[in-house]
């Protein structure tokens, strides 16, 4: 069963998989080279973003999905040039470049043109997000993060080697959006243009509940932190001891 709400901070974490669970092992097969790999998704005011803040503290290089795609249709690139043909200069500022907040007043009422948008704009964020993870791998990155909200809806879950979903009641969610200035209206189409939020947490490898403070959600990330990658890499270390001692016995 899931657990929510304002629970203790030992039951702010659910594993839906329990093969998962605390401790195990599931190789880094998945993204290939030797850079661990989270995907980290959440519906919006989910506390997602905040989230990746932690784990950049905590030294995970954490890729941007959204701010991938910002630089995926900057005025000359193929996403402007996609952008332009599907929905004409009406989406340009006064510079040419795409306004994002016209885009999204376009696209968030008419689940066609969202549809449209993310069918000429997802692929190349993908393009980007794996050229991003491969940097990281040759510069010797131990743990990398894919922050991004439709993780699953664009099928990028596939890059990662795991996937930990940051959850909240929606009406808390909500409450969240409209306290940072949007309207009720806004947050409700965006919350919608994500999909249906159960199906992250049917298909996560980790559910961090975020309905409480701020320092909650901080000492949650961090348990999950220590209980899904440190001690991983501890029985990484003490694996490889044991095999080089078997491979080298002392004489």
């Amino acid at each position: 069963m899931s657990i929510r709400g304002s629970a203790p901070l030992r039951r702010a974490l659910y594993y839906p998989n329990r093969a998962l669970s605390p401790g195990a092992f599931h190789g880094y097969g998945k993204a290939g080279g030797v850079t661990r790999v989270i995907g980290l998704t959440g519906a919006i005011g989910a506390g997602k973003s905040e989230a990746a803040r932690i784990l950049t503290g905590l030294g995970v290089a954490v890729i941007d999905a959204d701010a991938e795609g910002r630089r995926a249709y900057v005025k000359g690139t193929i996403g402007w040039r996609r952008l332009v043909e599907l929905f004409s200069s009406r989406i340009l500022n006064e510079e040419d470049e795409i306004d994002r907040a016209r885009l999204g007043a376009l696209v968030f009422a008419n689940p066609q043109a969202l549809a449209w948008l993310n069918a000429a704009i997802h692929p190349l964020i993908r393009d980007r997000v794996t050229q991003a993870l491969a940097e990281r791998r040759e510069q010797g990155t131990a743990v990398a993060a894919i922050d991004a909200a439709l993780l699953y809806q664009a099928k990028w879950d596939d890059l990662a080697d795991e996937v930990w979903v940051v959850s909240a009641p929606p009406e808390l969610a909500l409450a969240r959006l409209t306290a940072r200035g949007m309207s009720e209206e806004d947050a409700r189409k965006r919350a919608a243009a994500q999909g249906d939020p159960e199906e992250a947490l049917r298909r996560a490898d980790l559910i961090i509940e975020n309905a409480g403070s701020p320092d909650d959600l901080e000492r949650s990330v961090r348990q999950a932190w220590e209980e899904r990658i440190l001690s991983r890499q501890t029985t990484d270390i003490e694996t490889s001891a044991r095999n080089h001692r078997t491979r080298n016995p002392v004489r």
